[in-house]
């Protein structure tokens, strides 16, 4: 009996230990602070570069040719890590995401000469644990 009323007193106090540290902030993320919000590229190509400046940690989730919504081509961000860096190569651009926090998650976008005659998209998904921020990368087809 002793045995059951204890067991009771435990299994109620760990209900209320658990139910008494959730709170309205768990997962409540600040939105991400990036120095830009979209990369446009001229049909040469070039290099860019986005900050997220208010996480200590950042990631790519995805890389999708197109829109995340509606995508014509999915690139794989598991196994894309090398090092201390993220990094997704595609037919026309490389994208790297700086993944340690002493690299001031910084990412890197590089696009390849445009000789396609079409505009490209890219949309790279960033993820800092319960927070994600779409980044648009479009570049310009070949006016000539």
């Amino acid at each position: 009996m002793k045995q059951a009323k204890f067991l009771s007193t435990v299994f109620i106090g760990t209900l209320i230990l658990i139910f008494s540290s959730c709170s309205e902030e768990d997962g409540s993320w600040d939105p991400m602070k990036l120095t830009k919000q979209e990369i446009t590229f001229n049909s040469n190509g070039g290099v860019d570069s986005i900050q997220v400046t208010n996480y200590s940690m950042m990631w790519m989730a995805g890389v999708y040719e197109g829109t995340s919504s509606n995508p014509t081509k999915i690139y794989n961000t598991r196994d894309s890590t090398i090092r201390d860096a993220q990094i997704v190569r595609g037919d026309w651009f490389q994208a790297t995401a700086d993944i340690l926090p002493s690299k001031k998650n910084w990412m890197y976008i590089y696009a390849d000469k445009n000789t396609s005659g079409k505009d490209r998209e890219l949309t790279i998904t960033l993820t800092a644990g319960d927070i994600f921020h779409d980044i648009s990368v479009k570049q310009l087809a070949n006016t000539k």
